[in-house]
């Protein structure tokens, strides 16, 4: 006899899956046998019955794929054989000690990359147009978590590079067109801050209010994202923040 198969989707959530699948276990007959409903989630294969443990077959699902088991369920153990549960432990070991190793050489690569930025705009400070308002933006970041601070840090060390692209090539007046040729390139050299769309936003706004160049940072951007009549900064998260 065939199992009885659930359909699953993108946003399912594996609990709210699993519930229905034991209810409809429970539900269903299917003569004398058990009913045994089957459905698919992230490539295990899931199998419950109406005696299923929810909890044990759950705590199975997320060891599934560091113990490569292609399915778990219906009938859970409470624990595990001994010889699982050590290899389960062995192969949670090596995975952290696998994502230490990758997290120190992404350390050590964005420590060169930060080393190299600090040595290329040395020397080089940010011209602010509103110095009250920038400093007061700043001040209020000191409480922040780091979210704010990591936004302020992109936006003067972006305006940095851009203002070292000015000087070396003679540029006093930099217009939209002269953005067009090196902020998204300065912006690049940023990358190893992993800010994200909605941060990227931002430093546009902040820039956009206090940077010597930014109204035509500003133009260039909202031109980039096909709003250049617009008066405010259309941030890449679908907001618009106005400084």
């Amino acid at each position: 006899m065939e199992n009885y198969k659930l359909e699953t989707g993108a946003g399912d959530h594996f609990t709210k899956v699993s519930e229905r699948a034991l209810y409809l276990a429970k539900n269903i007959v299917r003569g004398d046998q058990k009913t045994i409903v089957e459905f698919d989630f992230n490539g295990v294969k899931c199998l419950v019955d109406k005696d299923t443990n929810l909890d044990w077959f759950y705590r199975d699902y997320c060891n599934a794929h560091t113990m490569t088991w292609k399915q778990v369920g219906p009938d859970c153990l409470e624990a595990y054989e001994s010889e699982v549960q050590a290899e389960l432990e062995r192969r949670n070991k090596a995975e952290e000690l696998r994502q230490e190793e990758q997290r120190a050489i992404w350390k050590a690569k964005e420590d060169a990359e930060r080393k190299l930025f600090e040595e290329k705009v040395r020397g080089i400070k940010m011209r602010i147009r509103d110095r009250k308002g920038f400093n007061e933006w700043r001040a209020n970041q000191k409480s922040d978590s780091g979210y704010g601070n990591a936004i302020f840090e992109y936006a003067e060390n972006w305006a940095k590079l851009m203002q070292k692209e000015f000087t070396e090539r003679n540029i006093e007046k930099p217009d939209v067109a002269c953005m067009i040729a090196h902020a998204d390139n300065c912006s690049k050299e940023l990358n190893f801050l992993g800010i994200t769309g909605f941060m990227y936003g931002a430093a546009v706004a902040i820039l956009a209010s206090h940077w010597k160049y930014g109204e035509a940072l500003r133009k260039w951007h909202n031109k980039e994202y096909g709003q250049e009549s617009s008066d405010g900064v259309v941030n890449p998260a679908m907001l618009t923040i106005n400084l």
